[in-house]
């Protein structure tokens, strides 16, 4: 396309140019006339001033001689009224005062001359006006005095007034000179706006024929964007304020399925789904893409991609513009993505749980094989026998640490590593470990050695297990890569134990710089001579780093190659705080569907100066926040009827007196993920079952955020996959008995019994149901390898299958637990 030429002038344009020109001039005239005047006030002003401060300096003097001429009068003729007298006395005060306190007097007061005269005048005057102000008699007689001091007076403000006039004539020259110079600058000033304007002039009249040239652009742009719009792809429309359409391209037809004849006469809700935006496009307007769906003429929907701006129409009135893109297919596409995803998610946790449960399994028959090898070995075997069973023995017990190897990461990524707090003696557990390779160490010809005692480390808060892993992966690793040198385990309190830094250090061979970044990677056994001379899976330092990351803290590594290693643990392992400080006197409400388990938290809540309100479900706990303020809840998870977790989101969502008090959630188990939905609900905390009275104290304390607990402390009571547990804990029954005394203990007891024969011996309607019950009834009372049988029963009761088997193994195991609640049961056992 031609480029656009300029247009000849028209008479339009001239007149334009002379009217700026004219308005210039008027400009110009108006700055020169008002320039004038200002000079001219100015100089009035500042001439008036003057006159005016030399009449008061003056007026002063002449009146300091008035009141001496009235006082001598008045002393010669007793019979004159002194009335004159004190008027002259009154003028003559108020002329001092002006002097001392007018404004423009303030800058004169300044010199230490006109204030040294000031002072004697006010002395003067202080002393003769308690004489004008008293009886006429005493003021007659001093009058000869009063007039001669008013000679005196008079010297005084005559000296003031030369001083004053003096001072304001120096003023007024610099007033004049300033003025003057205000001129000038007003002048250069005009000056330079003349100029500018001139350039103003100029430039205006070179925008007229630029934007003639820009008016014949846009005209020829415009035409190219209503051919690109005509063929574009997505659609556009133009709306009013109100959404009524006003105008739309063929692919707005095409998407919408309206001829432009009655596209023109819809509305932005006849294209949107119901309530997809709002009735117009304004408040859309530069909000970046945004996701929605819109409506066919046939009546279906599809999804939509919209860009919005504002802009004005042909007649100045506002409009919205907005580019639109079907996504029917990205959206699809993304959708299969998804599912793909969660497919691939899912498989990743299947296989991660199928890793855990098929290493756990594996354990317990290389348990049983290698301790039927040590039984054998003890059996008075010949040597080669003895050779051939230690071979087995070694094989055995390097496979089973392969197999927890694996356990430990199939734990770690099914999110199945429990970390259970408790206090310890990290300087005795670091001296077990030592002991006990030794002899590995010595195989070697290496020496193991522990650090000195820390005695800050006699008492932390951590989880011994865990900590008796990491650190045996890291000696083992250490005393594998040296020879005939030594290692040293050790620990240190840091910052006052909110750390612990433990280091194994060795002698070794040491790692390279290029092998430090990636030495925690699982199954990294460095380089070919390492695979060589040591055997191992490589998972023993990922093992360790994921553990450390479970509990909190960090490990890493710092190595020379031929000098040695030093492995680092810093740790969390402050000691559990004391929970004397918590609060007492607590408004609790308890929500609990088990009466066992609502009479023993009622007992310990009100062992610790609580009043306590019970509610039998969600529902009624629910009814109860809503009715009246709590200063906590505690609040069961499995309830029926209303589950504790959703009476907490009604709770936090509704307006009660109780929507914002802390919500202690009681759970008989729970994993990571299920904890953090019940703190998504709202619940502040989450206690596990059984509860104990010190945990209790403690996690009141956490909720209400008067005191710390150690971390990991509310996992305390909750038991590892691998544990064994007791039929009875005796710690879990004594901490009872003690809460609520013997008799209501032996209560407790007999219920349990009652509820567990009627559960083994009867039919059930909810066998999850009924089991979940009675599992919180064992928690309670200590019956921990009850409790976890039935809590597997529970969650049996959706499988028809597995149903039977662990009813089976939940009936044996009250058999066995019976006799121990019922001393008198264990002869029929």
């Amino acid at each position: 396309m031609a480029e656009a030429t300029a247009a000849p002038r028209t008479l339009p344009q001239i007149l334009r140019r002379g009217a700026i020109a004219l308005v210039a001039l008027l400009m110009v005239t108006g700055i020169l006339l008002l320039g004038r005047t200002v000079r001219t006030e100015l100089k009035e002003l500042a001439t008036t001033g003057s006159d005016n401060i030399e009449w008061s300096l003056s007026q002063a003097e002449v009146e300091a001689i008035a009141f001496s001429q009235e006082a001598l009068i008045a002393a010669r003729a007793p019979s004159v009224p002194l009335d004159l007298v004190r008027l002259r006395f009154d003028l003559l005060y108020s002329r001092v005062v002006v002097l001392q306190q007018g404004p423009v007097f303030a800058a004169m007061r300044t010199d230490p001359q006109v204030a040294e005269h000031l002072t004697k005048v006010q002395s003067f005057l202080d002393e003769t006006a308690t004489l004008v102000d008293g009886p006429d008699a005493q003021l007659r007689a001093a009058l000869p005095r009063l007039s001669s001091g008013s000679d005196a007076v008079r010297s005084d403000l005559r000296d003031i007034a030369l001083q004053g006039i003096a001072h304001f004539s120096q003023t007024s020259d610099t007033q004049r000179e300033e003025v003057a110079r205000t001129l000038r600058e007003l002048a250069l000033l005009t000056l330079g706006l003349v100029v500018l304007l001139g350039v103003t002039v100029l430039a205006l009249m070179r925008l007229n024929t630029v934007n003639h040239r820009v008016a014949e652009t846009e005209h020829a742009t415009r035409a190219r964007l209503e051919a690109i719009l005509t063929t574009a792809l997505d659609a556009v429309i133009v709306t009013d304020e109100r959404g009524a359409l006003r105008g739309g391209n063929p692919a707005a037809e095409r998407m919408f399925g309206y001829p432009r004849a009655i596209l023109l006469t819809r509305t932005l809700t006849d294209l949107m789904a119901p309530g997809a935006l709002p009735d117009g496009l304004a408040p859309l307007s530069g909000c970046g893409l945004i996701e929605s769906e819109a409506r066919h003429s046939n009546g279906t929907m599809f999804p939509i991609e919209l860009s919005v701006s504002n802009a004005t129409g042909r007649n100045g009135t506002p409009i919205c513009v907005a580019f639109v893109r079907n996504i029917a297919e990205r959206a699809a596409a993304d959708a299969a993505l998804r599912r793909s995803r969660d497919t691939a998610l899912a498989g990743e946790q299947s296989k991660a749980e199928l890793l855990a449960v098929m290493s756990h399994e594996m354990r317990t028959p290389l348990n049983g094989l290698l301790g039927t090898l040590d039984l054998m070995r003890r059996e008075g075997l010949n040597d080669r026998m003895q050779r051939y069973a230690g071979i087995m023995e070694r094989s055995g017990q390097l496979l089973l640490r392969h197999v927890e190897d694996v356990l430990g990461i199939a734990q770690a990524e099914a999110g199945q590593m429990a970390i259970v707090a408790e206090p310890l003696d990290l300087n005795a557990l670091i001296a077990e470990l030592v002991e006990a390779q030794a002899g590995q160490a010595a195989e070697r010809g290496n020496q193991l050695n522990a650090g000195d005692a820390v005695p800050a480390l006699a008492r932390v808060w951590g989880d011994p297990l865990r900590l008796r892993q990491v650190l045996l992966n890291l000696i083992g690793n250490a005393l594998k890569f040296t020879e005939n040198g030594s290692g040293t385990v050790e620990a240190e309190a840091l910052d006052d134990l909110p750390l612990v830094e433990l280091r194994v250090i060795d002698t070794g061979i040491g790692i390279t710089e290029a092998n430090l970044a990636r030495i925690f990677e699982d199954f990294v056994t460095l380089d070919a001579s390492y695979r060589r001379n040591n055997s191992g899976t490589g998972l023993g330092l990922g093992i360790a780093r994921r553990m450390v990351r479970a509990m909190g803290g960090e490990i890493g590594v710092e190595s020379e190659p031929g000098e040695g290693s030093l492995f680092w643990i810093r740790l969390p392992l402050a000691p559990p705080t004391d929970a004397g400080s918590a609060p007492h006197g607590l408004r609790v409400l308890l929500v609990e569907d088990n009466q066992i388990n609502r009479f023993v938290a009622r007992g310990m809540l009100e062992r610790d100066g609580h009043t306590v309100t019970e509610a039998i479900d969600g529902a009624e706990g629910l009814a109860a926040a809503e009715r009246e303020r709590f200063d906590l809840i505690v609040m069961d998870v499995s309830m029926p009827h209303l589950d504790g977790v959703s009476a907490t989101r009604n709770i936090r969502s509704g307006s009660g007196p109780s929507a914002a008090t802390p919500i202690l959630g009681l759970t008989a188990h729970a994993q990571p993920a299920e904890v953090a939905r019940f703190r998504a609900a709202g619940m502040t905390e989450v206690l596990h079952k059984p509860v104990l009275q010190g945990e209790l104290t403690r996690m009141i304390a956490r909720a209400l955020g008067t005191t710390a607990t150690a971390p990991g402390a509310a996992a305390a009571s909750l038991p590892t996959a691998e544990e064994t547990l007791p039929l009875i804990d005796p710690q879990i029954s004594g901490e009872l008995r003690d809460a609520i005394g013997a008799q209501s203990h032996a209560q407790l007891r007999d219920a349990l019994v009652g509820e567990a024969k009627r559960f083994f011996s009867q039919p059930h309607e909810d066998v999850g149901h009924d089991a979940h019950r009675l599992a919180g009834s064992a928690a309670v009372l200590g019956a921990r390898a009850l409790h976890r049988h039935l809590q597997s029963v529970e969650l049996a009761a959706a499988d028809p299958a597995t149903l039977p088997r662990s009813l089976e193994l939940a009936a044996a195991c009250w058999k066995d637990t019976l006799p121990l609640l019922l001393p008198e049961h264990a002869d029929r056992h």
